[in-house]
């Protein structure tokens, strides 16, 4: 078991597949095991929609991706994560990150398939 000081990436993208994508690119470039996504509602409040006034904007659904990271590496990751969500791109969410006080790393024994 190790302990290390951590970031926690909070990420808000489209309901588009994108949050499963990124989730197995960290996998498979980074080596991330701590990630989670969860579906949620969403407005995004800059659209160009016509509202009423004193009302918001219909929602939609969305996905909140988390990941921890150690804090040494949180700007590279956060980086990575920019980029390859592709939250530039207009309707692509947003990212920020938070300090977490402290996060143990666990591992699997050998011989446990992965899910």
């Amino acid at each position: 078991m190790l302990k290390q000081a951590s970031k926690l990436i909070t990420c808000v993208l489209p309901d588009d597949g994108s949050d499963k994508r990124l989730i197995n690119m960290l996998y498979k470039e980074k080596n991330i095991t701590q990630a989670e996504s969860i579906t949620s509602f969403a407005m995004n409040i800059l659209a160009g929609t016509a509202v009423r006034l004193g009302t918001l904007p219909e929602a939609s659904l969305a996905r909140i991706v988390r990941i921890i990271v150690p804090q040494a590496e949180a700007e590279e990751y956060f980086d990575y994560i920019y980029n390859k969500a592709g939250i530039g791109r207009p309707g692509g969410g947003v990212i920020f990150q938070s300090d977490l006080s402290l996060c143990t790393t666990y591992t699997l024994p050998e011989g446990v398939e992965e899910e």
